[in-house]
């Protein structure tokens, strides 16, 4: 077999990032009101772009009362999703009160959180935390790990290698060439030394640079779109409401106005026999092609997305947090068949607001164990339990790691012994010999 046939299978599979592909994964990672900015500013700066006309919205409700009452529910909703001064503090305080699965994590989190700057990062070490709250470095450790999976993506990181190692990993390049650039040559890459960086790593110029203006996409300060001075608009992309016996997510499209071709230059375009003019009007003309297109993919692969999220977490939405099912990235990319990183992307910095409240889609996804009957169990529901048995055993005869077994099979908690005393070794919780009083 000839050397150009053994390597066309893998130029095939080679992802060139072009201009398009770029603007498409910028637009599906944007939270929504970012995406109406630079929708707005697309409208000013591209005349082959315009707002598509409400007015036969405007011509139905004169027969149909129930648009106004929608409208209304709709501005309703608007109003009730602003929170007034809400600091990037409050945001990350309301992520924890979820998140955390005893009182001491949310404890170390809230001191955590308090030394986290406008900018989102971390301004003392878990050294002087441990030491201040008189706790295992460790226990500061992991609790700080928590808090950098949340919203915004890279918050809590302790300098800007490790805020943006932190959002590569949320897009599933833990291991690329993006995260090997970070970890090794950021102090190059700040003053432009591209050819040294290529020459040292053996790699192609352009496939360098392709990569370093990737990680100039990323945020290097998360925290400074809060701001104490304004309030914080919180609008989700996504709305799940109760359809019949069902749960439906719809996307939130009142944010997002509609665009469409000026028709006005397209006939200019096919009139005109001015060169320059022609130019001009056909770069435009691809350029509104290419963001109505990506537009709409985006919308696309959001809806996807929250759709399995909403079947997978159905039981949360009816329940509450204690039947927050485990999920992975992994699990949701297989079942929509998209990339795992774009998963990432359609996900980061996304609310979705449901029956049982608001909550970034980053909530929905948790490590677990198996749970064969009746249901899979996320693992921070079993470490919550486990706490809570053990706080109310009797200290004269504690319960042990069999015991605690029995007990949450009795809830429909069926797991393995050793999987508990992992978990109560994980809450630093002593054995039963050693609790009794």
């Amino acid at each position: 077999m000839k050397l150009e046939q053994r390597l066309a299978p893998v130029l095939q599979q080679k992802l060139i990032l072009t201009p398009q592909l770029r603007q498409a994964l910028h637009i599906l990672q944007l939270p929504l009101m970012e995406l109406r900015t630079l929708i707005e500013t697309e409208l000013v700066e591209n005349p082959l772009l315009e707002e598509e006309s409400p007015e036969w919205e405007e011509r139905l409700s004169t027969f149909s009362h129930s648009i106004q009452i929608e409208r209304e529910e709709k501005r309703a909703f608007a109003e009730s999703s602003l929170r007034e001064n809400l600091s990037l503090q409050d945001h990350l305080l309301w992520q924890l009160k979820l998140s955390a699965t005893t009182p001491e994590e949310e404890k170390i989190g809230e001191a955590i959180i308090g030394n986290i700057d406008a900018n989102g990062y971390l301004k003392t070490t878990t050294t002087e935390l441990s030491q201040f709250m008189a706790v295992d470095e460790k226990k500061v450790i992991d609790t700080l790990n928590l808090i950098q999976e949340f919203e915004p993506t890279g918050v809590g990181a302790r300098d800007l290698k490790e805020c943006l190692l932190i959002q590569l990993k949320f897009l599933g390049k833990e291991t690329s060439l993006a995260s090997q650039l970070v970890r090794d040559y950021l102090p190059e890459i700040e003053k432009k030394k591209w050819q040294e960086i290529a020459s040292r790593l053996h790699l192609p110029l352009p496939k360098v640079k392709d990569e370093i203006h990737f990680i100039s996409t990323l945020e290097p300060k998360p925290g400074r779109k809060f701001s104490s001075f304004a309030p914080q608009t919180i609008i989700p992309d996504v709305i799940v409401k109760k359809v019949g016996n069902d749960y439906q997510a719809f996307l939130n499209t009142d944010y997002t106005p509609r665009l469409r071709l000026n028709r006005q230059y397209k006939n200019i375009l096919q009139q005109s026999k001015n060169a320059s003019t022609r130019e001009f009007v056909e770069k435009k003309l691809r350029a509104a092609h290419w963001i109505i297109k990506n537009i709409a993919q985006r919308q696309q692969t959001i809806i996807k997305v929250a759709e399995k999220i909403v079947q997978y977490q159905r039981e949360f939405i009816e329940k509450g947090i204690e039947y927050l099912r485990p999920c992975t990235l992994d699990q949701i990319a297989e079942k929509v068949n998209l990339n795992k990183s774009t998963v990432s992307r359609a996900i980061s910095a996304k609310y979705m607001d449901t029956p049982r409240g608001l909550f970034a889609f980053k909530i929905f996804f948790c490590k677990g164990i198996n749970n064969s009957k009746p249901r899979t169990l996320a693992s921070k529901t079993i470490k919550a339990k486990i706490e809570t048995l053990i706080e109310n055993e009797d200290i004269l005869h504690p319960l042990s790691d069999e015991e605690i077994k029995k007990r949450l099979s009795k809830e429909d908690m069926r797991i393995a012994r050793r999987t508990v005393t992992k978990y109560r070794e994980a809450l630093r919780i002593l054995p039963s010999n050693l609790r009794k009083k």
